[in-house]
């Protein structure tokens, strides 16, 4: 994959949406299958794994979305782009992927409860 080229960062954001999406479903089912709906609370214990697992999902969905957005933003609408299109589509989808993730991590930061 050549990177100096429009279609080679095209496919690659893409491919890191869908890495970021991974990340935030991974995250989001952590969160879920903490979660105690009666209190709405995400009971976890500190610097256990699941807490661990949610953050590394949330940190690599963000980290992906945000270079997926930027490399699809740079060659959509470009002439010479023969792939236009899969700009566009990685760079809504990094977006996509963004506003899920940080969804995720505002939920996350104000219902995680520590339990001992």
């Amino acid at each position: 994959m050549n990177l100096k080229s429009y279609e080679g960062q095209a496919r690659l954001s893409v491919i890191l949406a869908i890495v970021g999406a991974c990340a935030a479903l991974g995250a989001a089912f952590f969160m879920l299958s903490a979660l105690d709906a009666s209190n709405l609370e995400i009971n976890l214990r500190a610097g256990g794994r699941r807490f661990l697992g949610i953050m590394a999902g949330i940190g690599v969905g963000f980290l992906a979305g945000v270079i997926g957005f930027f490399m699809g933003l740079s060659g959509a609408g470009e002439k010479r782009n023969k792939a236009s299109s899969l700009s566009w589509m990685g760079f809504f989808l990094s977006a996509g992927v963004l506003a899920a993730v940080l969804c995720l991590g505002v939920f996350f930061f104000f219902t995680k409860n520590f339990v001992g």
